[in-house]
């Protein structure tokens, strides 16, 4: 028996997937964020493209710039007085929280504690778990007292913004009274106007009523009782809310109809680096300028 070999010709269609395809197919995969971040890598990948919103000229020299010595020694010393410990701007409340508690001097223990209570607290810097709850919580975990947890909340209440882990607005303000305004002479009148709240996050209508009733009274302790903030884990939480999400499309209403499309301002701005192309055009030798 013997075996032949044979030739056959077959026409078929197949797409080639080209670098070019590939490329646009990962791009239509991502999300506006991840496309600028995919934008920004390039960039710091390739110097001859820089993006619209950076300076209209870089200056591009070939002088390799000279560091002494004292100025070096002087810059890494600054650098490490205390730069790693300072805390992000971008941080959550729960985050700025914690950083404070690693800079303190507590035990390990009692960091453990601070860190569940932490986790207890909401953006408005209100303890949402009753200490009973709390100490149940952790006695499955460590030994701990009643009067260890309240000594590591006090000392949470007076990180920054001092009230946060308050567990009632009128707990709250008066945290805040004793630790601004101890030395007021009408520090007395202000805190019997908070002591007309309830003790809870959000006091009755008429434990509210009776406290407004008191603003009236006394003009200066009013003062000092509006200083007061009555969510002071705003103050952290607030300024992540306020950072702008940028839609990846927009819906308009245009001849009665409703329109989607594409939102203009996430679209690619980047161009040639205008220092390099000025450089490239000083070039005269072809040779040079292909490589």
């Amino acid at each position: 028996m013997s075996l032949k070999t044979k030739q056959s010709l077959s026409i078929n269609n197949k797409l080639a997937m080209t670098q070019q395809i590939q490329l646009a197919i990962k791009l239509l995969q991502l999300n506006s964020i991840d496309l600028q971040k995919e934008i920004e890598d390039k960039i710091l990948e390739n110097p001859f493209l820089e993006n619209e919103n950076s300076s209209e000229h870089t200056e591009v020299s070939s002088e390799v710039p000279v560091v002494s010595m004292s100025n070096q020694i002087n810059a890494d010393d600054s650098n490490q007085g205390g730069y790693e410990q300072l805390p992000s701007s971008h941080q959550s409340l729960h985050e700025y929280l914690m950083w404070q508690i690693n800079l303190s001097s507590m035990s390990k223990q009692d960091q453990f504690i601070a860190y569940n209570i932490i986790d207890y607290i909401n953006d408005d810097g209100f303890l949402t778990e009753s200490v009973e709850d709390l100490f149940i919580l952790l006695k499955k975990n460590i030994e701990t007292t009643f009067q260890e947890i309240f000594a590591v909340l006090h000392k949470i209440q007076h990180l920054d913004p001092i009230g946060v882990g308050a567990t009632s607005l009128k707990d709250c303000l008066l945290i805040q009274l004793n630790h601004f305004h101890r030395d007021n002479k009408f520090f007395s009148i202000a805190k019997d106007m908070i002591n007309k709240l309830e003790d809870d996050i959000k006091p009755s209508m008429i434990s509210y009523d009776s406290f407004v009733s008191e603003f009236e009274k006394n003009h200066e302790a009013r003062n000092i009782v509006k200083s007061l903030n009555p969510k002071p884990g705003n103050i952290i939480s607030d300024s992540l809310h306020q950072e702008h999400i940028i839609p990846d499309i927009i819906v308009v209403k245009r001849d009665a109809k409703w329109v989607v499309e594409l939102n203009p301002s996430i679209n690619p701005k980047i161009r040639i680096n205008k220092a390099y192309k000025e450089l490239m055009e000083t070039i005269k030798n072809k040779d040079d300028q292909e490589e």
